[in-house]
């Protein structure tokens, strides 16, 4: 299979959208599930499928769609969905648990699920070498790791294809004069995830979580001073106009967060053998276009306004991270321990993730197998 991945700046700006949850909108609209029973060697299978972001944003995801349906002869269809346009966010496993989706981005916050996929994965500064480091490591996890899987497994889900998300960066509407966590005080931040938010509470500032679309009213209007997101998404809401400086925390970023592309089990066991075969030929490809056309958007147009934009851009070096992560020890570990009442493995897998932090080598890492048993190629 000829492998195609697509720089299309329109196309990168899906992952963008991804990482920030795209729009919230829900049509409540139904889809007949080809799960109800095993197609045919010659039938049409129609895939309902809901993605995160909007249409004109999908170029990428699409061409890969779009591959898996000639692979098939016209014979897997796929009835789309855009912009949580079928269900909500919160309500995304659930409806593939019932079939009324046969695919689905999901962002995997549902801890009492996701304990390992979500809140380990996006413990505060694992310090990943990078940002494609990230996402190698992330891929590597799941399909080596059994109780990464059997966390999609275990609830219906067949776990697809994924990436790491851009890490998070501090972006602020006045100057930042600390480079420690003492940066925070006075400043309310707009923030979404539960240790980043502890942390910036602790150093008497404000934390509030805000959904993509309020982060540049609420900086226009003064009702937040911050935001600690990734840079693509603070590009595409608009917020460069309203940073001044901005801090960083290499390009792992102070937190990663995944984005997963599942199926639900009904849905692939009813697959005839040949198209359960496509669909997992392509799923390399899936997951590399996401990250490559996320990176497209960052290193070409994201990155480049906001240096335009801001006065300053603080690189923080290895001991001033050192200094975070220590401030953050605690945090990470009550996470941990509060993460240990879902999986009681998670100080083992944790442990696998720092190592292959540690160690990662970009001309030697191998991510393995997808869980159909394909071997990956980055």
């Amino acid at each position: 299979m000829k492998k195609i991945v697509s720089l299309l700046l329109t196309g990168a700006m899906l992952l963008s959208l991804c990482a920030c949850g795209g729009s919230a909108s829900s049509s409540g609209g139904s889809s007949d599930s080809s799960a109800d029973a095993t197609a045919s060697n010659d039938e049409t299978v129609t895939v309902s499928i809901q993605f995160t972001f909007p249409e004109e944003s999908a170029d990428g995801a699409n061409k890969v769609l779009d591959q898996i349906t000639e692979a098939s002869g016209g014979r897997i269809q796929f009835e789309k969905y855009y912009s949580y346009s079928f269900v909500d966010t919160a309500d995304v496993v659930d409806a593939l648990q019932t079939n009324q989706l046969d695919m689905a981005g999901l962002m995997p916050t549902d801890y009492s699920i996701f304990s390992l996929n979500g809140r380990m994965c996006s413990l505060p500064l694992l310090n990943y070498p990078d940002w494609e480091a990230a996402c190698k490591i992330y891929l590597s996890m799941i399909y080596n790791n059994e109780d990464m899987l059997a966390e999609f497994e275990d609830n219906g889900l067949k776990f697809y294809a994924g990436y790491m998300c851009p890490g998070y960066q501090f972006f602020c509407s006045e100057d930042i004069t600390d480079t420690t966590p003492n940066t925070f005080n006075g400043l309310t931040v707009m923030c979404d995830n539960a240790e980043m938010q502890a942390l910036i509470n602790s150093y008497q500032g404000g934390a509030i979580s805000v959904f993509p679309t309020d982060f540049l009213s609420n900086l226009q209007n003064g009702v937040a001073e911050a935001l600690m997101q990734h840079v693509n998404c603070a590009y595409v809401f608009g917020c460069f106009d309203y940073v001044k400086s901005a801090m960083f925390f290499g390009e792992g970023g102070f937190y990663n967060f995944p984005l997963a592309f599942a199926m639900s089990d009904d849905f692939w066991n009813s697959l005839p053998e040949d198209l359960q075969q496509i669909f997992a030929e392509y799923a390399d490809d899936f997951s590399r276009e996401c990250y490559t056309a996320d990176y497209a958007l960052y290193s070409n147009v994201a990155y480049p306004a906001l240096e335009e934009a801001a006065d300053n851009i603080i690189m923080l070096d290895d001991a001033q991270i050192a200094e975070w992560q220590a401030a953050c020890s605690d945090l990470v570990e009550n996470a941990v321990t509060d993460i240990e009442q879902d999986s009681p493995n998670v100080r083992d897998a944790l442990s696998q993730l720092k190592d292959m932090i540690a160690n990662y080598d970009a001309s030697s890492f191998s991510i393995g197998t997808t869980n159909f048993g394909t071997d990956v190629e980055w």
